[in-house]
């Protein structure tokens, strides 16, 4: 009730830029198969003129393939992260306009062309599937705040983030991002307000681990420690 308000710190191990041989190395060993394509039910009420969309950036495409072919499926992919890139979009954190009769998806695509990088996402993934393309929308943070004096990262709401991951045969999921980079919101200044802002978060930061998150019976412990500490024969001193 009223939402957590307290800090977490946790580390995280990633396989940033494996090799497409080990990524199918990992894709076999935990049995990946191809997932099922589900479009919407009940379909967009503009279907027709998304198919039509579909059809024309797989035109635009001049290497011949299919949609089960792992290397036109990644052209595909880069096709429509170029589109999106176009002038004609814009991205916005302002609600965008909503015309009477249509569903947002329909609208951001063929309307009004305004929108986050949720509409970006969902738009990307429709795409993907209306070409027989298994993708789905992740949710989650890019970027952070980098702290020199933890060396931690600090994650805000200016971070979240959502983008598109497409399957490729042989591959796994390949991670695809369809909102224009000039959109990032993330660039912070390193001014000295930045600076003092770093020694904030730091004290904060030190004093949830240090204080806040150690139980009673730690902070007991801690201070009967700390105690003997004090007494401890001094010698000549």
């Amino acid at each position: 009730q009223g939402g957590y308000r307290g800090a977490i710190r946790y580390e995280v191990v990633s396989l940033a830029a494996v090799s497409e041989e080990v990524a199918g190395v990992l894709a076999g060993i935990r049995g990946r198969f191809e997932p099922t394509v589900l479009l919407p039910d009940p379909p967009l009420p503009r279907e027709s003129e998304i198919r039509d969309l579909v059809a024309e950036i797989s035109d635009s495409i001049k290497t011949p393939g299919t949609s089960d072919d792992p290397g036109w499926r990644r052209l595909y992919a880069d096709q429509v992260c170029r589109y999106f890139a176009s002038s004609d979009f814009v991205y916005t954190l302002d609600r965008p306009p909503q015309a009477e009769g249509q569903d947002p998806l329909s609208a951001f695509l063929l309307s009004h062309k305004r929108g986050h990088c949720e509409y970006f996402a969902a738009a990307m993934a429709i795409l993907c599937q209306y070409r027989g393309i298994p993708a789905r929308v992740v949710t989650g943070y890019r970027g952070g705040d980098y702290n020199p004096l933890g060396h931690y990262y600090v994650l805000r709401q200016k971070h979240a983030h959502s983008w598109v991951e497409v399957y490729i045969p042989g591959g796994d999921w390949v991670l695809c991002d369809p909102t224009p980079a000039s959109a990032d919101p993330t660039a912070t200044s390193r001014s000295w307000l930045a600076g003092l802002a770093s020694w904030r978060d730091y004290l904060q930061f030190e004093w949830s681990n240090l204080v806040v998150s150690y139980d009673s019976s730690t902070r007991t412990q801690l201070l009967q420690g700390f105690t003997a500490w004090l007494k401890r024969p001094g010698g000549e001193r």
